[in-house]
């Protein structure tokens, strides 16, 4: 087996100035050996032939488009998830109203108490200690009979958030 020179070719075939020849729109990358295959550096050599990774003009205009949008998609995320909005208690009413009306009391005037086992919502903000973790905790890892309720994040805050605004006011 031949030393490698620069480029990856045979030594002595070109030298630091001169490029081999390549195909004219391809870049060529030298793909580098593990610590096990080559020695530090070096292209590996595969039966006398150094292995490239031919990146044509077009591959890399596909690339630096793909580049170009990932900020974009973060951005949009970003803005739709709000990792720093506040938790919504009239959201997490309207969904304590459609997904807990079953089993909880949730603070409707009009509903009437299902089960005398299932504490109500204004119970549970009432819970000494309680805190919006431990709510979203007891969603998320629901107790029998408690069904398993798949909600986003978002969804979650905003339903603890709820629970514990019907909280009763401290005592003075």
């Amino acid at each position: 087996m031949e030393p490698l020179g620069g480029y990856g070719a045979p030594a002595g075939k070109y030298s630091a100035m001169q490029s081999p020849p390549a195909e004219p729109s391809a870049i060529l990358l030298p793909t580098f050996a593990g610590p096990c295959d080559a020695p530090h550096g070096q292209p590996r050599v595969e039966a006398g032939r150094s292995t490239t990774t031919h990146m044509t003009h077009e591959n890399i205009a596909v690339l630096g488009r793909m580049l170009a949008v990932l900020p974009l998609i973060i951005s949009a995320g970003l803005a739709i998830a709000g990792p720093t909005s506040k938790p919504d208690p009239r959201h997490g009413k309207e969904l304590a109203e459609r997904l807990c009306t079953n089993c909880h009391l949730v603070g409707s005037a009009e509903q009437q108490q299902i089960n005398a086992d299932v504490p109500s919502f204004h119970e549970i903000g009432n819970a000494e200690g309680q805190t919006a973790g431990a709510v979203m905790a007891h969603i998320i890892l629901p107790k029998h009979p408690m069904p398993q309720i798949p909600l986003t994040r978002s969804e979650l805050a905003d339903l603890a958030s709820y629970i514990l605004s019907l909280r009763d006011a401290p005592a003075q």
